[in-house]
């Protein structure tokens, strides 16, 4: 197995193995249809001022997953991937479940992972 093979496969198991790392997420896209997927969840609360460069509080989500562990499509009629209008709902720590919308995403198209930044609001 080649070192890119390698990687795929150490992403695919990173952020699906629920007994680890990974938790599990529901995705609902903007005609209604819902599926889950084991994800990588973070969220802290510290940013940075961009006008003064100081540390300020400044709630930020994001999830990441391996695109092979998805049961449906995140990619539109141009095979890029589009999440536009999805709902993520991920429990945090406590298990309450939050709702967030898809703000921006970062496919990694070599190593087939996804970075979702989310938003509590739709953009």
């Amino acid at each position: 197995m080649n070192l890119k093979k390698r990687a795929e496969a150490d992403i695919k198991k990173i952020t699906g193995n629920i007994n680890e790392w990974a938790d599990e997420a529901t995705l609902t896209d903007p005609v209604g249809g819902v599926f889950t997927v084991n994800v990588i969840h973070t969220k802290h609360h510290l940013g940075l001022d961009p006008e003064i460069g100081v540390p300020i509080n400044a709630k930020t989500a994001s999830i990441a997953f391996s695109e092979s562990n998805l049961s449906a499509s995140v990619r539109n009629g141009e095979s890029e991937v589009n999440l536009d209008g999805w709902q993520i709902d991920v429990a945090d720590s406590t298990e309450v479940s939050k709702s967030y919308y898809a703000l921006e995403w970062f496919p990694d198209e070599m190593i087939g992972m996804i970075v979702v930044i989310l938003s509590d609001k739709q953009p």
